[in-house]
């Protein structure tokens, strides 16, 4: 019996194929997150799902990782290489570029504040802004290659 030919995919296909498995990854870690979902200030959780449910779903979320994975070596794709602290910077600059839009309490577009609630609301903003900036100093921060 003859061994199945080696897959033979070109340099822009394996790369389109990784881009396709690594979001793949990230749907299925997403998942993973809304198996046990936290609630937070502005996120309530109305249903979560039954026991069986979260079973059969962690087998299937296994079986993907499995075939994911088998995919990556079968087409030779190579892992891209990610810095969680350069992830976590990517996140927050976003999002303080977010909150800087709305700097000074102004919401501008949506209608006049009065000057307390203007002020209050800057005061809360510019807490936000500061718990950022102590994260992104931490992940700024040089460390030792591993």
């Amino acid at each position: 019996m003859s061994q199945p030919e080696e897959p033979s995919l070109g340099e822009s296909h394996r790369r389109i194929l990784a881009a396709l498995l690594r979001g793949f990854e990230d749907m299925r870690a997403e998942i993973e997150r809304w198996i046990d979902p936290r609630p937070g200030a502005l996120v309530a959780i109305e249903e979560r799902l039954g026991e069986p449910e979260i079973r059969r779903l962690r087998e299937l979320l296994d079986r993907l990782g499995r075939e994911l994975d088998s995919m990556a070596r079968e087409f030779h794709l190579e892992p891209s290489s990610r810095s969680a602290s350069r992830s976590i910077e990517a996140l927050l600059v976003e999002h303080l570029s977010l909150l800087e839009e709305t700097a000074g309490g102004e919401l501008a577009g949506y209608g006049a504040l009065d000057a307390a609630s203007r002020e209050r609301l800057r005061a809360e903003l510019d807490r936000l802004h500061a718990i950022f900036d102590g994260m992104l100093e931490l992940v700024r921060r040089k460390r030792p290659r591993k």
